[in-house]
Formats: structure tokens, C-alpha cells, sequence
């Protein structure tokens, strides 16, 4: 059996949504409220599952 590596990452999503959300923000590459961005990055998501 070959070895395998595995990854486990316990972070709350939420709270890495939301870091990644600001520290976009420092960046200026996000303007967008926290609501509006993360419920149309779930639309987006949605209709590229529905495509598959």
C-alpha cells in the first residue's frame, strides 16, 4: 500500500470566510458588503454545481 498524506484542517469556515474577507478587503480587491459578497459567491457555486 503506498503511503498516504492526509490534511485535516479544524478551522470554523466561517471564521476563515470571514478573515479571508477582510484581508481581500486590505487588498482592495473587495468591495463588496460580507452579505453580498458570500451570497453571490453561493449563487455562483450553485449554478456551476447545477452545470455539472
Amino acid at each position: 500500500m503506498p503511503s498516504i498524506k492526509l490534511l485535516v484542517i479544524l478551522r470554523n469556515p466561517v471564521d476563515r470566510a470571514f478573515s479571508q474577507y477582510h484581508h481581500w478587503q486590505r487588498l482592495n480587491w473587495e468591495n463588496r458588503s460580507f452579505e453580498v459578497a458570500i451570497n453571490q459567491e453561493l449563487e455562483i457555486l450553485t449554478l456551476k454545481l447545477r452545470e455539472n
